[in-house]
């Protein structure tokens, strides 16, 4: 498998593989295009599988939707937030190597959001693989992800 980096040098043409703006506008586009497929990610769980969940109170409490989702709406929003922020700040950041300062201004959101989800990671996992043991769950999950043609449901997104 190879790097971000080496698919860029590989294709690119000779006279840009050594220009380091060129190497940097690169790595920019593909942290950006990598954050707009997460935040995609994450509202498709949200409008798919856990909006789901909600209207099926016969099947999951509210106990269990939490422990399964944890904080996935607030860490839905903050990325959406940083997203923005890369966007608004591209051209900016593109020239001047200032991608950086963005992460900076968020890593306490970074550590608040991301420690939360981390922290139920095991618990949701726990929850998820009990719930898919029985037929009706295993059942529910999957008709959450086939509507949406997307990779079955993993707590781990």
């Amino acid at each position: 498998r190879m790097t971000i980096l080496q698919r860029m040098t590989a294709a690119a043409p000779n006279r840009n593989r050594l220009n380091p703006d060129w190497v940097r506008q690169k790595v920019i586009e593909e942290i950006v295009n990598y954050e707009e497929s997460y935040v995609g990610n994450l509202r498709d769980v949200i409008q798919g599988p856990l909006k789901q969940a909600r209207l099926r109170t016969d099947l999951f409490s509210e106990e269990q939707i939490v422990r399964i989702f944890s904080n996935i709406e607030e860490l839905y929003q903050f990325q959406v937030d940083f997203l923005g922020q890369l966007k608004s700040s591209l051209e900016r950041i593109i020239h001047t190597s200032q991608i950086g300062e963005i992460f900076t201004r968020n890593q306490n959101r970074f550590v608040e959001i991301y420690g939360r989800y981390c922290n139920n990671h095991s618990a949701a996992l726990a929850e998820f693989t009990l719930l898919s043991q029985h037929l009706i769950y295993s059942s529910f999950f999957e008709s959450c992800r086939l509507p949406r043609d997307r990779h079955a449901l993993c707590v781990q997104i």
